[in-house]
Parts: C-alpha cells; structure tokens; sequence
C-alpha cells in the first residue's frame, strides 16, 4: 500500500491516540510506503490538545484545531487538506483493529473500491460493551436510514471508512458539521459506487468511547434524516 492519508478526526481522544501511536507508527512503517497521519481536533480541551505534542515532532504526523464543534466539520476538513489522495477515516478511540485496513485492498495492493465502508458483523460479543438502549436506538436509526433514505446499509455510522478523493470527488460537500455527514457521504457516493467490508467481531467494540448522547444527539440526528432527505431526495 502507498499513498494514504490516516484521517483521526478527534474530541478529547488525544489520550487515545497518544497511548496508541506506537503501534500506529509500527502498522504504517511496515505496510504502507508513503503515509500521513492527520489529526484534527475539533473541540478538544486545552490539556487534550497538550498531548499531542509528544508525537508531533514526526514529519509524518500533521496537527490541525479547529474552533467549529462537530465530527462532521473537522471530517471534511480532513477530506480537504489531506496530503494524499487515498483517505482512511480512523476513529481516534482505537475501537478497531488498525491491521484491517489491509482489507480495503486487492492482492496487487490496488482499492477495492473509491468509497468503503467496515461493516460490523452483529453478535452478543459485539455489543458486550453497549447498553440495551444504545443498542435498540442503533438498530432503530439504521432502520430509518434506510426506509427514509433508501440506503442499503447496516453500518453506516462506523468510523473507519476509505475514500478515493481523486474518483469520489465531490466527497468533502457534505453540509452536516455533526455525526450525521455520515449518512451524506453514503448519497454523495450512489453514483460511484459503495463498498461494504465484513470485519469479525473480535476486531471491534462498539460504543467503547462513544460522544453521542443516546437521547439528545438521536433526537437531533432523526430531525436531520428528513433534512437531508428533502436535499437529496
């Protein structure tokens, strides 16, 4: 693999990914050629932000702070000043397995696809971590996502995606600056195609550090589903 750019889109995982960098570096070192680590903190606090100074010093390591709050804003911000055209949405908490990043390519080490998605198989192990109620607003946000937005997916919350900026191009033109640019992206890319990849349940927890609010943030997020049904739709 050559030419990626890891996107760490972060709000007080900086902790996270301090304790994590070392086995980062070892992953990139070892499997990719040329790679850039992008960590764009969005609305982290002051001593947050203090810890990743310790990695900083990397040339392969970019910092950007953003003021404008939202996982969404500091995503597309990534999408626009990463070095490299290939692009790895990597949640900063570390609840996957880095080394399935090797699933978005084929054997001559070519993508799959230009727009990719992990897809979580469900089990009672997967969400031994997760609360009955997130659980059930999961399943019941999924549901909607598809009969309001006619998207063939189950997972389209997961927070490790691949995209093709060079093929996917219009991919940073998502209007939500919150968790929901998700669901974006998927319309964005009905044209160019979407990629699911199956990943086993041991490579993953789900919920392990989550930021969303089971109430207020899906009451807000089921608000938006019908206002990006009346842009795209």
């Amino acid at each position: 693999m050559k030419n990626i750019t890891l996107l760490l889109p972060t709000k007080d995982h900086e902790e996270s990914i301090l304790n994590n960098f070392a086995q980062l570096k070892k992953f990139c070192t070892e499997n990719i050629k040329s790679f850039e680590i992008l960590i764009i903190s969005n609305g982290s606090s002051s001593h947050s932000l203090n810890l990743i100074e310790d990695i900083k010093h990397h040339s392969f390591v970019n910092h950007m702070i953003l003021d404008k709050p939202g996982k969404g804003a500091a995503v597309k911000q990534g999408l626009i000043n990463s070095e490299f055209k290939n692009i790895v949405i990597f949640d900063a908490d570390f609840s996957y397995d880095i080394d399935n990043l090797k699933k978005f390519f084929d054997e001559k080490e070519h993508p799959k696809s230009s727009f990719m998605y992990v897809s979580r198989i469900l089990s009672r192990e997967l969400f031994s971590n997760v609360s009955l109620l997130r659980l059930v607003a999961g399943r019941v946000y999924n549901f909607l996502v598809k009969k309001i937005l006619k998207i063939d997916s189950n997972d389209t919350q997961a927070g490790f995606k691949f995209i093709d900026k060079s093929i996917f191009t219009n991919c940073a033109n998502f209007t939500s600056d919150n968790f929901d640019f998700d669901i974006e992206l998927f319309l964005l890319a009905k044209k160019i195609g979407i990629k699911p990849i199956p990943i086993f349940t041991k490579d993953v927890v789900v919920g392990k550090h989550s930021n969303i609010g089971v109430f207020k943030d899906s009451v807000e997020m089921l608000i938006n589903l019908f206002k990006i049904r009346k842009m795209y739709l």
